[in-house]
């Protein structure tokens, strides 16, 4: 803006300047789902984000400078100044992995006399594990992620992957 006028005596002037504010808000995506709302707003404006997750994932909330800051995957508030969010996704399944060393099953999970099996659980999930023996060995402990064990029936809430292996041997 310009103003122009003639100095024919002293003068005492105050210029006033408006502020313009912006605050810019982004997000950093953990991955898992999608994200919407991060740019640069005015300040004073409202910033809505919105999280929508993948069918494999879970939205766990926004988080802003580690700390949480909402579970809600629609999350609004006053722009006051510049924000830095993370939108935090977890998967739904753990990867479960089960093997068998030896002559022996694991029932309902790895049926045949060897190898391994890999499925898909649901986090939360108890998996109830019965290791058999084939005739002519025993069943001697689980070995795995979990630690080791001697029960030939064992059970866990998953909350993480897994791999569990069934050792056998000869009797």
């Amino acid at each position: 803006m310009e103003y122009t006028f003639e100095a024919t005596k002293d003068r005492h002037l105050i210029v006033k300047y408006a502020p313009l504010h912006h605050g810019i808000i982004t997000v950093y995506n953990t991955g898992g789902g999608t994200i919407e709302g991060p740019g640069k707003y005015s300040v004073g404006s409202i910033c809505t984000l919105k999280a929508t997750e993948y069918a494999d994932y879970k939205f766990e909330g926004w988080y802003e400078y580690g700390s949480l800051v909402s579970t809600s995957k629609i999350y609004s508030f006053t722009v006051e100044n510049d924000r830095h969010f993370e939108a935090r996704f977890t998967a739904k399944y753990g990867i479960v992995h089960f093997g068998i060393q030896g002559q022996g099953f694991i029932r309902n999970y790895l049926e045949n006399d060897s190898g391994w099996s890999v499925v898909n659980i649901m986090y939360g999930t108890t998996i109830f594990l019965e290791a058999v023996p084939k005739s002519g060995w025993k069943f001697v402990r689980w070995q795995g992620s979990s630690g080791s064990t001697s029960g030939s029936i064992y059970h866990t809430v998953l909350s993480e992957s897994l791999h569990f292996e069934a050792i056998f041997e000869p009797v």
